[in-house]
């Protein structure tokens, strides 16, 4: 099924812009779902951890070394927290360069691969398409960066 995303920039920092991917028929970012779906009591130390890493990215930029890859070599998917023993819950990302950083949906792992959890994958899958769309662009200039801000096609639509 094809669905329609748009990039929008989600929070802006010292060293680094956060953007999110929001589904063109829904009312809330992927990150916001991410928040407001495990925002209890049961999560909350998770979320803080998360929450602390992003505000140290802010500060410091999207540097490599925050970032615990995910995906496949090429593709660009990390996950926060950066130390696998902190709390239950992923948040994924993809890293553009330290200035720009693209936030998406997450999960509550498990013992299995992200790959083998449905929903996860899911959230996996949708960032990785936009990746490898948004990368093609910057490469052609249909989109372009400038103060670590993105212009232009930030639009996407994919099979999910």
């Amino acid at each position: 099924m094809k669905r329609k995303i748009n990039l929008e920039l989600f929070d802006q920092a010292d060293a680094v812009n956060f953007y999110t991917i929001r589904f063109t028929d829904e009312e809330i970012s992927e990150t916001d779902k991410f928040f407001d779906n495990f925002n209890t009591e049961e999560y909350s130390e998770d979320l803080y951890i998360i929450e602390r890493e992003i505000s140290k990215i802010g500060e410091n930029g999207a540097l490599e070394r925050y970032f615990r890859p995910e995906g496949g070599y090429h593709d660009g998917l990390s996950a926060l927290p950066l130390i696998v023993r902190h709390g239950s819950l992923r948040l994924f990302c993809v890293r553009i360069h330290d200035g720009i950083l693209i936030l998406g949906n997450g999960y509550k792992k498990t013992n299995q691969p992200y790959n083998l959890i449905p929903e996860a994958n899911k959230h996996a899958d949708c960032l990785q398409k936009i990746e490898k769309i948004l990368r093609a662009r910057l490469k052609k200039g249909s989109t372009y960066e400038y103060n670590n801000l993105l212009y232009e096609k930030l639009n996407f639509e994919i099979d999910l």
